[in-house]
């Protein structure tokens, strides 16, 4: 008996050239606002980029409360997609349009998850069969109702690799304390030094922080040199998601590098 594994792919930018292995589906993120009881249109682009026929199968699948834990709108209450599978041709694309329409009495966000998969039959069989899914997740703020609030604990910071301190990566949790996911980034910048030296780092960026939850970000500064002494930062942190000037986090980071290579944070 044939065993079936199946593969789930998140549209995000690390698996963009793993998914594209079998199917693309283009945008890779929704993220819109809505009014209650007003209708939304939407298009995704789905291209086979196999050398062969193959059926695409549509499925969508709730995903607030599997990312949150809260109870949340379920994605047949709010969001039309056609499921009826379609045939594409190597090098072919068809758009797959969707609608939105909250309903009254919703509140904060709604979120679905969009599976798009094969049924690819081509080459030989084999004796574990794997079956790959591009998941394409459909965020929406409902307008008025929701809170962009989060917080910055306490953070962390070591240089990359003990033998040299050239590289001081700054580890920094972000909680999130509003009704809608986020997406934060920002930016560290040296304000202070023994050498005077102005430096920056960029937080990494894309990973979303949904409400209720907490999630490190890691931002990199260089310099040839960290001599041993004191030396403050500012950090900036702001939501770089659909609504991009309702979040903003700012930090002061006093901090120690010894003799010895290590990285004490003072306040």
């Amino acid at each position: 008996m044939k065993k079936l594994l199946t593969a789930t792919l998140l549209s995000l930018t690390l698996l963009a050239p793993a998914a594209q292995a079998f199917i693309s589906v283009a945008p890779a993120i929704v993220e819109m606002q809505a009014r209650t009881g007003k209708k939304y249109k939407g298009t995704l682009k789905v291209t086979n980029t196999k050398d062969h026929d193959v059926t695409v199968i549509i499925e969508v699948q709730e995903w607030w409360k599997a990312q949150t834990g809260l109870e949340g709108s379920q994605p047949g209450l709010w969001l039309t997609i056609p499921k009826k599978p379609f045939a594409l041709k190597p090098g072919e694309s068809r758009d797959v349009r969707y609608k939105v329409k909250i309903p009254k009495g919703v509140s904060g966000e709604a979120a679905a998850m969009v599976f798009f998969s094969i049924n690819d039959r081509s080459g030989p069989s084999a004796p574990m069969n794997i079956q790959m899914r591009h998941g394409i997740p459909i965020y929406v703020f409902i307008k008025d109702t929701q809170k962009i609030e989060a917080s910055l604990k306490p953070l962390s910071a070591f240089f990359v690799q003990q033998s040299s301190n050239t590289a001081l990566q700054f580890t920094i949790p972000i909680a999130n304390t509003g009704n809608v996911h986020i997406r934060p980034q920002g930016t560290i910048s040296i304000t202070a030094s023994p050498d005077n030296e102005a430096v920056s780092g960029d937080l990494e960026w894309g990973w979303p922080v949904y409400p209720g939850r907490e999630h490190s970000f890691y931002a990199t500064i260089r310099k040839e040199q960290w001599l041993p002494g004191t030396y403050s930062a500012d950090l900036q942190v702001q939501d770089g998601g659909v609504i991009s000037n309702d979040l903003s986090l700012k930090k002061t980071i006093v901090f120690r590098v010894t003799e010895e290579n290590n990285v004490e944070i003072i306040e």
